[in-house]
């Protein structure tokens, strides 16, 4: 489901994912813990003060 989904549009950030593929959160913690989001971001809010 998630490289389908992917293959449809890519994601904007996790919560993307999460959203457009129904994972629990506990799916969205282990994928970061293992590195499997690269650079996304939790959200889709811009930050202020990004690095």
């Amino acid at each position: 489901a998630i490289v389908e989904e992917r293959n449809e549009r890519p994601f904007t950030s996790l919560k993307d994912l999460q959203r457009r593929c129904k994972v629990s959160n506990t799916i969205i913690d282990l994928m970061k813990d293992l590195k499997c989001c690269g650079e996304l971001p939790e959200d889709e809010q811009m930050s202020l003060f990004g690095a």
